[in-house]
């Protein structure tokens, strides 16, 4: 039915999406890639087909054709935060730390509710042995969010790949003096 409609509408964003869906289930990989490609074609940028196609991409390990469309996403839509923070993940995972580095600055200034611009930084310092920037870009994210695990994790993870266990140690204790049932 989809190809049915494609013959008649081959510019249909919707068809091209549902299609690759398919394929993807079906375990096209393939012909899942060209419709994802030809769908976000055919939507000219628009950020939510770009995402998925994202999504996909990630999901095969294909992070340079994923960071290709990721840019074209943000041409159309530079401040889009999910195309920021999912540019920032496919830089981290492809150990590029100046390029996640610039990603979270951007994400910071797109206005990062979440406060995830620093934890990103902390992971991008960290890549690149900047292992006290690393520390104080974990802290501000620990300060933003003082409940959420993530962050606390990679401030003492932090700590202890800069050999400083006893300031983890004396973090740990300022958190459980804060909330013993943490």
């Amino acid at each position: 039915d989809l190809r049915t409609i494609l013959r008649d509408e081959p510019g249909s964003t919707r068809a091209l999406l549902l299609l690759a869906r398919a394929h993807e289930l079906a375990g096209s990989v393939e012909l899942a890639q060209d419709h994802y490609a030809r769908a976000f074609q055919a939507a000219k940028g628009q950020p939510a087909v770009g995402m998925e196609y994202v999504r996909f991409l990630v999901k095969r390990n294909a992070l340079p054709r994923a960071e290709e469309v990721l840019n074209d996403v943000l041409v159309a839509s530079p401040n889009n935060l999910e195309a920021l923070k999912a540019l920032a993940q496919v830089r981290l995972g492809r150990a590029d730390w100046i390029g996640a580095q610039e990603a979270a600055e951007a994400i910071a200034k797109a206005g990062d509710q979440d406060k995830l611009a620093d934890q990103i930084l902390g992971v991008a310092y960290a890549g690149q042995k900047r292992l006290d920037e690393s520390i104080e870009a974990f802290k501000r994210a620990h300060q933003a969010s003082p409940s959420a695990q993530r962050p606390m994790l990679a401030l003492v993870r932090a700590y202890v790949r800069a050999g400083k266990p006893a300031e983890a140690e004396q973090f740990l204790n300022a958190v459980l003096a804060t909330n013993a049932d943490n």
